[in-house]
Order: structure tokens, then sequence, then C-alpha cells
């Protein structure tokens, strides 16, 4: 009996995503753990640079539990990983990965209701697809009804598609955007999993894709029914977060998930020569 083949170029698109983020935080801990009691290590304690390792470590595992999370979900399995968890941990996560700043607000001690690995992920693989799509990219969130609301705005390009489905299906056909594309589709994946839909919504200035999440509380203090109702910005700004570590500019965010814009910079690189 003849075994089916992979979709080769479908794990290569999923390799591309996880393994450049996963090598770059085991660097980034077996880097600490080196500079400790070390003259490159400046005066920071010994345990500020474990601190680092254990965190960088950590967001290392969380990355490949989603992804394997989403591939046993794909593949017929049964998976239910639910907790609750802080919105503001969330997007101080999606900050520290592109290398911006967040700013703290009280709604952001909600406690949402899901698995985290995942909803990050999707968080993040539709931030980063929006870069695609349009300049003056930024997140919004909204607390309304019991949900927390993430809302990716971005001012599109050109004529934008009125559903999702058509933006997909526009996107893949351009092979400047596939990878958009295929964010966004594995966005949509990781949201199914915690019973999250991602929208599209179109304004008369600017686009938005986004989806919400179920809350429990705050956690803080429980707030009182219907005092909850505040938009709030979360600057994107690209700053350096950390004054002992190198980060990109705002334009290498992009790239950073890119698998179709690296190889078509070298396809570039190696008709100028």
């Amino acid at each position: 009996m003849t075994q089916p083949q992979p979709d080769w170029d479908s794990l290569a698109d999923a390799n591309f995503l996880m393994r450049r983020r996963l090598i770059e935080h085991l660097n980034a801990a077996v880097g600490a753990v080196n500079l400790i009691d070390t003259p490159e290590g400046g005066a920071k304690p010994a345990d500020f640079w474990k601190s680092r390792a254990i965190r960088h470590i950590m967001r290392a595992q969380h990355l490949y539990e989603a992804w394997n999370l989403l591939i046993r979900y794909k593949a017929g399995h049964h998976v239910t990983r639910t907790h609750l968890f802080r919105a503001g941990d969330l997007l101080e996560w999606l900050a520290s990965e592109t290398y911006q700043t967040y700013s703290p607000h009280p709604d952001h001690d909600l406690l949402l209701i899901g698995n985290r690995e995942t909803l990050q992920e999707a968080l993040l693989l539709v931030h980063s697809a929006a870069y695609s799509l349009g300049p003056g990219v930024r997140l919004h969130t909204q607390v309304k009804d019991d949900r927390f609301a993430f809302r990716v705005r971005y001012q599109a390009a050109k004529p934008g598609a009125q559903t999702l489905a058509d933006l997909l299906e526009q996107l893949v056909n351009d092979w400047r955007t596939e990878s958009a594309a295929y964010e966004l589709r594995r966005a949509q994946d990781f949201l199914q999993m915690n019973d999250c839909e991602l929208t599209l919504v179109q304004g008369d200035r600017c686009c938005e894709l986004g989806f919400s999440v179920a809350t429990a509380g705050n956690a803080r203090q429980q707030p009182a029914a219907g005092e909850i109702e505040v938009e709030d910005d979360f600057d994107i700004t690209a700053i350096v977060r950390d004054e002992d570590e190198t980060q990109p500019s705002g334009d290498d965010i992009r790239a950073r998930f890119s698998r179709r814009v690296q190889a078509n910079t070298a396809k570039t690189t190696r008709s100028d020569k």
C-alpha cells in the first residue's frame, strides 16, 4: 500500500515560521548563561542572566507547544488545553516577540479563557500579515460583552476585499502577498482551536483584522457589570526594550516572518551581481 506523501511546501512554510524564532530564543538563552560571572556581563548579578535564560527557554517551549497542538488538531485529535491568563501577558509577549514597546492598561488585567500558546501565535500571525496588506499597522484592544477583542488595523494599499474569504483568495493569487495568506490561514486554525473567529472589517480610512476571546473576570478585582467598555491603543512603534540587546528596526519586523520576502531578496541580490 502506497503511503501518502507529505505536503512539503506547507511543511517548509511552517518550519520557516517556527525555526528562526526557536533558534533565536535558544541562542539568547545560551548567550545569557555564558554571560554569568563574566566581564561581558557587566555588573548584573547571576540571577539576572539566569532569569533571562529561563524566559527564553520557556518562550521556545511555548512556540513548539503551540504548533504541536495545531498539528495534532489538524490530524483529527481532540485537543483541549484551556486555562486562564491575563490579557496583558499576551500583549507583553507580542511586544517582546516583535521588539516593540508595551503600555499597560487596567483592562489588561482581565483574565482570558483559552489556550495562551495558540492564541498568542494567532495574534502574532495576524499582526505580521497586516504588514503585507498596508502601512499604518496598529493593534487596538476593546472589552465588551464579556469578551476581549484584539483588532489589528492597517491602511489598505489597494482596494480591499469585502470578506475575509475574498481577501485570502486575493492574497494567494499574488506572489508578493502569498505568505500573508498562509499566516492568516494558520491564524484561523489557531483561533478555531479556541472557539474564536478571525474577522475582516472594511472602514472608510482603514481595514481591521480581529478576533475576540471570552473573559473570566479581573486578575486583581472583579469589575461591576457594565463598567468596562474602553478602547485602548497598543503602541506598536518599534523601540529598544533592553539596553543590552540589539533590536531590529521596524522595517525588519515583516521580514522575520516571511519566507517569500527572504527568497525574493536573495533573488534580487543574485541578479545584481
